[in-house]
């Protein structure tokens, strides 16, 4: 089996479109629950924020983390060796 290179226009669009769905939907959602179109939107907008923010931290903390171990077990291997 082939794997094929996704282009950067790609994943942008498609990450791009998978945010605009969790942004609808979080609007049906909030909106079944309040009953409040100003509520729901006011509620979706710092929700979004929130988690967007919160991907970029984990992000970056998880490449150094990721970058961190990496070098723990290329310093553990050539010890035994």
């Amino acid at each position: 089996m082939t794997q094929v290179k996704e282009s950067k226009k790609r994943s942008l669009l498609k990450a791009l479109s998978y945010r605009i769905i969790c942004i609808i939907s979080m609007l049906l959602i909030t909106f079944l629950f309040t009953n409040n179109v100003n509520q729901s939107i006011y509620i979706t907008i710092v929700f979004q924020s929130i988690q967007t923010v919160l991907y970029y931290l984990t992000k970056g903390y998880g490449q150094k983390f990721q970058l961190q171990v990496n070098i723990y077990y290329y310093t553990t291997l050539n010890n035994k060796f």
